[in-house]
């Protein structure tokens, strides 16, 4: 167990706020339960703090390490997306298409 100040413990603590404390379950937590890589890991702590911290600057930052997932994973495949966080449009690629706006 890593201690962290004054004796408690490190996962315990948040500096810089308390936006994390009101979550059920915190975003390091999930991360590390289910071993998420760094982009993976960014994505979804972004994405769970957006309506608490951040707003849209948050979801941007989801969305660019989705895109750096994405690039880093499957450039080898040439599937490219081109997608302006700032506006929220997008070029999806054929394979992509077929997917439904909303799916739930």
């Amino acid at each position: 167990m890593g201690l962290g100040f004054n004796g408690t413990k490190a996962s315990d603590l948040q500096i810089g706020g308390d936006h994390y404390k009101t979550m059920k379950i915190q975003p390091n937590e999930f991360i590390t339960a289910n071993q998420l890589k760094w982009c993976e890991g960014n994505a979804i702590k972004y994405i769970c703090r957006h309506s608490i911290k951040g707003g849209k600057q948050d979801i941007e930052k989801a969305i660019h390490y989705l895109q750096l997932l994405l690039e880093i994973e499957y450039s080898h495949r040439e599937y490219p997306v081109n997608f302006d966080a700032t506006t929220c449009t997008t070029d999806l690629p054929d394979f992509l298409k077929h997917l439904p706006d909303k799916p739930f």
